[in-house]
């Protein structure tokens, strides 16, 4: 937000504004018009947006209408919140342009109704089909064309959700543009200098995602694995607010992973990225990746190392698991999980309960985080189903009698044991709160660094000040807005830009902290990724050629969603863009104080 007005009969201009005469500097009123009756306003220049301020709160902005009605009411019509609603203004003005709006969005959906009768009435089509209005060659190609695609997912056995992917939408188009001379192309183009060309293109879609590595940073995270092939691959990504972007992948055959080799493999990546854009390296708990982190820290003092939250947190449920209790209940939930897994009668009958939605007994990979957790949760939350299995007439008919009835009858015995189900619904509350944390922490979207608190103590002045609500800390609507980031509809980067004004140094250390992650679970989704690429019945595919098909599927993601968040979206920090662009002295202002204010903390 800007600077309150000056008054009407003044002749200041604003800040970012040059006004072509000295006449158009005063501020305009508008007393009849519904909306912008409740604001003062200039006359715009050519080429930029129409300037307003509000005439009961020191708030300015520019848009149209729809903002000013959005500042008066807040409206829920609105699509998503773009201005800070006003606090000054009363019920009955809120009240005046709520049922302004109101009655122009009635009033537009009655023009499009009456328009489309209209033509009804002349062209008698009534409710009909788009191919109606195609022609029978027309529609004759229509239907062949979906019938090859349909034949082509089919034969392929493409899952049909990729029906509705953009990436195959876009193609189908392009094809369609290229008219009927288009020859595709065949396997050694599309594995090779296509191939190529896409990862090209995908370089220069990520430059926007780039660009907010020197205004927030970046953390650099990392992890191995053994593909199918059983060779040993590092990958490494680049993690911020904005997304986890794939950069390299290496192939660690014929070597020991120990820590002076990882910190060999890390250096040119610090050096391409730079390291005063780097803010800290998140690793697993490994003590090969420990001991590179500490080389390479002694190298560069102001990187931070940050264990992954998620990993940790992984450990600490399994060390609940290790208790002698708790073995018990897992040991116990895992041989119902088995007996009821392992037989057709018992899938069948869970399956059909609830008109076939039954819940089925989880068995999660033992890669999962969490899979104890997961597991005894299923199991008591499906208690009194098994319950009603084992004391169902089918159930004694069909166990009864044969080999298999020692293990139905030891089945019945532990599902009917009541002394076994609350140690089980113990341990599923005890680890409740960690699952949930560890879940929060393995979030895709956004980064959770606690340690800002810590930093922040560095400088006691602002840090005093933020404490004690001391200026621009202490506004009321600084002080409201705690509030909403409290409730999720906030963020605490958006939060800092708005109010940390006063603390320029301040701000941008919080703005750079609170976007880094605390998680490397973005190297487990890339390895989700390689799984896909580098399948079984592809298992000749080389190192460099998985490499390349990795990067453009994993890559073509964060594009997507950084152009998404651009244009409004909100797919990814949608709001954090929102913020910036409407910022206190302008978007372009910001963002060169912010790079000063990282330039400063990386000396």
């Amino acid at each position: 937000m800007s600077n309150p007005p000056p008054s009407p009969g003044s002749h200041g201009t604003d800040a970012g504004t040059s006004c072509a005469a000295s006449s158009s500097d005063e501020l305009l009123e508008n007393s009849t018009h519904a909306i912008f009756k409740h604001f003062k306003f200039k006359h715009k220049e050519h080429g930029k947006q129409q300037k307003y301020w509000c005439k009961y709160c020191p708030v300015s902005f520019t848009g149209t209408a729809y903002r000013c009605a959005q500042h008066i009411t807040s409206w829920d019509g609105m699509r998503r919140r773009e201005v800070r609603k006003c606090e000054e203004v009363g019920k009955e003005e809120q009240a005046a342009v709520r049922a302004f709006q109101t009655a122009k969005v009635l009033a537009r959906e009655e023009a499009h109704r009456a328009e489309e009768s209209a033509l009804d009435a002349v062209s008698g089509r009534g409710k009909r089909k788009i191919t109606d209005y195609l022609s029978d060659d027309a529609q004759a190609a229509k239907a062949a064309a979906d019938e090859a695609i349909c034949l082509l997912f089919a034969g392929l056995r493409l899952p049909e959700r990729h029906a509705d992917h953009p990436l195959w939408r876009n193609a189908v188009r392009s094809i369609a543009r290229a008219g009927t001379s288009y020859v595709p192309p065949k396997r050694d183009y599309v594995g090779g200098a296509g191939l190529q060309l896409c990862r090209k293109r995908i370089d220069e879609g990520l430059t926007g995602v780039m660009s907010s590595w020197k205004r927030h940073g970046v953390t650099i995270a990392s992890d191995m694995m053994t593909d199918k092939c059983g060779r040993p691959q590092a990958n490494v990504m680049l993690v911020n607010d904005t997304g986890a972007v794939f950069v390299e992948s290496i192939d660690c055959k014929m070597e020991k992973k120990t820590g002076g080799y990882i910190a060999r493999l890390l250096r040119p990546i610090l050096q391409k990225v730079g390291v005063e854009n780097i803010v800290a390296f998140c690793t697993d708990g490994g003590s090969n990746y420990h001991s590179a982190c500490r080389l390479l820290i002694a190298e560069n003092p102001r990187i931070e190392h940050v264990p992954c939250a998620t990993h940790v947190l992984d450990l600490l449920m399994e060390d609940v698991g290790r208790q002698a209790w708790a073995k018990e209940v897992v040991g116990r939930a895992s041989e119902l999980i088995n007996y009821t897994r392992s037989h057709h009668w018992t899938r069948q009958y869970l399956r059909g309960v609830d008109g076939g939605k039954g819940l089925q007994m989880l068995r999660p990979a033992g890669t999962r985080f969490g899979t104890q957790h997961i597991a005894v949760s299923r199991l008591v939350e499906l208690r009194s189903t098994l319950v009603t299995m084992v004391l169902c007439d089918a159930w004694k008919a069909e166990w009864a009698v044969g080999p298999k009835k020692a293990a139905a009858e030891t089945f019945h015995d532990q599902i009917m044991d009541k002394d076994w189900w609350p140690a089980a619904e113990l341990f599923k509350r005890l680890l409740l709160l960690p699952f949930k944390a560890m879940r929060a922490t393995d979030s895709a979207t956004k980064g959770m660094m606690g340690r800002i608190y810590e930093l922040m103590l560095e400088l006691t002045e602002g840090l005093a000040a933020f404490l004690k609500l001391r200026g621009s800390f202490g506004t009321a609507e600084a002080i409201s807005d705690r509030k909403l980031v409290k409730e999720g509809s906030y963020s605490m980067e958006a939060w800092w830009e708005w109010h940390g004004t006063d603390h320029p140094l301040l701000m941008a250390l919080a703005c750079r902290v609170l976007t880094q992650p605390v998680s490397a679970s973005s190297c487990e989704r890339n390895w989700a990724v390689w799984d896909t690429v580098h399948t079984a019945r592809r298992n000749r595919l080389g190192s460099e050629k998985c490499k390349d098909l990795v990067y453009v599927a994993h890559n073509w993601k964060v594009v997507h969603n950084w152009h998404m968040a651009d244009e409004g979206a909100g797919v990814v920090s949608g709001h954090l863009a929102a913020a910036a662009s409407s910022s206190r002295g302008g978007a372009a202002t910001a963002e060169g104080q912010q790079q000063q204010m990282g330039q400063r903390l990386a000396s």
